[in-house]
């Protein structure tokens, strides 16, 4: 029989991380639609979806007008969000978590898309912002919603949103991998075969719907480096001092833009409480911002995801050192003003381009070095560092890229640079946030050693003449095999149960009295590293 329960449920999770996939590969493709239609209203005064994210932002038709495009786009989010959704003004990523962890799994529906409109509008409008963090609110709302119909308990709701969120970024990102890992890392409470299933299955069909059946097509070039450049020992021991010096200066940076995008967010609230005209003045400032960037070099470059500033660089692109330093700034900024004061989006991109520039300008120190491994290895570790999700970032730049190659360097400058940020600002930009509201997350998993302990391993062994004591007449009484977290529970929720006899089939062979309960509730705590 318990092997027909497992057989039903290895099907169950199947077919929901199936489903999970195909709705939020559907989801990732119209929000890209939605990210052009916006894009090309705003900046070119067409009526298109399409859109070629390496293809820089031609001069708008307004001219010097465009200052005030960001601004309007930010009072049309700023609408929405007041009257129809005030929570997806949340900071995607964050919210989810917050669900997951706080609120039993349950995300409102009309999430979905409000914050799909909004986004798009705020990227599209100028805002220097990512999308995994809506797509991953977007998604998961529905994988929450689906949750409700089918009736799921809040343990299956979070493995649905987990499911869902991977769904959406690897269709948004076309990269299954780096959902999967961005999921088990930062949103997924406990990881297991069964439950990394569905999330699994969510991702690789959502990348291929979206790219196959709706045709979105690679973020980036693919970049090959010259053979043997990171293989032999010998050239590794070249790029060690590079890597060090760029994982230093990358978690700096992650520190400086975590604590600078939650201060910016803090004194906006502050001194602005009325959210159209904090959101309106901090996208004003970034549309002057995009005006300067085009008046001196003739792009905006700052503006909305930054695919086209990568793609240019991994091309071989030149820029000199002052401009790489200019653009890492003006994208800072731009990415604090477009946050802070209300900005509708995530950090994932806002981080790879922050992370090129420094990968760079670090390469200008080492010229014999290949310039594409100091680029990779930057947006690795700024993705790391910025967010938490160490993994995730290193193999996002590859799968980005196709250029798998360069995965070892990217992990020495992102633990070099995820530490270095540990040390100085704690934990990644969610872990912060979420803890800075009184809603602390844990940064990485712990092993759920309680789950293979039963209830016959931690009782207390008496003989049956012992059990005739009156005061084990009110007690419950339990299997041997009734795993320890379902005990506890129990214990946890009985009115007046001072603890539990434990049966051996229908024979007595022990006791869970409040003493042995509560000596196991704190080992359970001091197995948590």
């Amino acid at each position: 029989m318990r092997y027909g329960i497992d057989f039903f449920k290895l099907v169950e999770h199947i077919t929901l991380g199936t489903f999970a996939g195909l709705v939020s590969g559907a989801a990732a493709v119209l929000f890209h639609e939605c990210i052009g239609f916006f894009h090309n209203l705003f900046f070119r005064g067409t009526l298109s979806f399409q859109l070629d994210e390496l293809d820089f932002t031609p001069e708008a038709p307004w001219k010097w007008g465009v200052i005030f495009v960001p601004a309007v786009g930010a009072l049309a989010v700023a609408f929405l969000i007041r009257h129809f959704a005030p929570r997806a003004h949340a900071f995607g990523m964050s919210a989810v978590i917050r669900a997951i962890y706080y609120r039993h799994s349950r995300l409102n529906f009309m999430l979905a898309p409000v914050k799909m409109i909004v986004s798009a509008i705020s990227i599209g409008s100028g805002g220097s912002i990512g999308r995994e963090g809506p797509i991953i609110q977007i998604t998961a709302a529905l994988g929450s919603t689906l949750g409700r119909i089918v009736r799921v308990r809040a343990r299956e709701r979070s493995l649905l949103l987990a499911a869902a969120s991977a769904g959406g970024v690897a269709g948004a990102f076309d990269t299954p991998l780096s959902a999967v890992l961005i999921v088990a890392e930062l949103m997924m409470p406990s990881l297991t075969a069964m439950t990394l299933l569905p999330v699994t299955i969510s991702a690789v069909v959502s990348s291929i719907a979206a790219t196959r059946i709706f045709g979105i097509g690679r973020l980036l070039p693919e970049v090959a480096i010259p053979e043997g450049a990171v293989g032999a020992a010998g050239e590794f021991a070249v790029l060690f001092p590079m890597l060090a010096l760029l994982g230093v200066l990358a978690g700096l940076m992650g520190a400086g833009f975590i604590l600078g995008v939650c201060r910016s967010e803090k004194l906006f609230s502050e001194k602005l409480p009325n959210y159209y005209l904090r959101h309106g003045s901090g996208m004003l400032l970034v549309g002057v911002e995009l005006e300067l960037f085009f008046v001196f070099t003739g792009r905006y470059y700052v503006d909305g995801l930054g695919y086209a500033f990568l793609g240019s660089l991994l091309d071989g692109g030149h820029y000199s050192i002052l401009l790489l330093v200019a653009l890492g700034a003006g994208k800072f900024l731009s990415t604090a003003l477009t946050l802070g004061s209300g900005g509708s989006g995530g950090i994932v991109c806002p981080s790879l381009f922050l992370g090129a520039a420094l990968g760079a300008l670090v390469g200008r120190l080492f010229p014999s070095i290949p310039p594409e491994i100091p680029i990779l290895a930057g947006m690795s570790a700024a993705v790391g560092s910025n967010t938490g999700a160490i993994a995730t970032g290193i193999l996002m730049s590859c799968e980005l890229t196709g250029c798998y190659e360069t995965m070892a360097p990217c992990a020495v400058a992102s633990v070099i640079a995820w530490g270095v940020r540990q040390m100085l600002a704690g934990g990644g930009f969610y872990a912060y946030r979420l803890r800075r509201g009184s809603f602390p997350m844990p940064e990485g998993l712990q092993s759920a050693v309680w789950k293979t302990l039963r209830a016959r391993d931690v009782m207390r062994p008496l003989n049956p003449e012992d059990l005739s004591d009156p005061q084990y007449a009110s007690w419950g009484r339990i299997e041997g095999d009734l795993p320890l977290d379902e005990v506890l529970r129990r214990w946890g929720r009985g009115e007046r149960i001072c603890g539990f006899v434990v049966l051996d089939k229908t024979r007595p062979c022990g006791v869970l009295g409040e003493h042995e309960l509560r000596k196991n509730c704190v080992e359970v705590a001091d197995r948590m590293l």
